[in-house]
């Protein structure tokens, strides 16, 4: 009876540690804005990634650096979401390890379709900071 409580102990506490390192640590969301007409443009604004305005059938990239603000080890996601969502890609990953302190440049490219009709496109790029988990990544 006693083994069986302890094993219980044992799977309850490594249940809540797995559970705890799986909730974001920190979110940070940024803009996206991607433009498709008939001519090429960019906008340098910092508040948001203005990924500027291309033909359709082109591709626009846009980099940004990524900083663990943490003095120790993290696991960053990056997630794009919004109309833009499936145009978008993350250089080099959309997961990645940072140590402390550490900086990363990230690019995000958006790959405007042949068909994509004209317009004005946006979605939302979130950076998910996680206590580093080496069970789960």
């Amino acid at each position: 009876m006693r083994r069986l409580f302890f094993l219980i102990g044992i799977v309850l506490v490594i249940g809540f540690a797995l559970a705890v390192w799986s909730i974001p640590r920190t979110v940070h969301s940024l803009p996206v804005f991607l433009g498709v007409g008939d001519r090429v443009g960019f906008n340098l604004d910092g508040n948001a990634l203005y990924m500027g305005k291309g033909l359709a059938g082109s591709v626009a990239e846009r980099g940004f650096e990524v900083t663990n603000p943490y003095n120790e080890t993290v696991y960053v996601r990056i997630v794009t979401e919004g109309d833009l969502a499936p145009w978008l890609t993350v250089v080099p990953s959309v997961s990645m390890r940072m140590g402390p302190n550490e900086k990363k440049m990230v690019v995000i490219r958006g790959q405007i379709p042949f068909n994509a009709l004209d317009g004005d496109y946006n979605g939302t790029i979130r950076i998910v900071f996680y206590w580093d988990n080496p069970l789960f990544f």
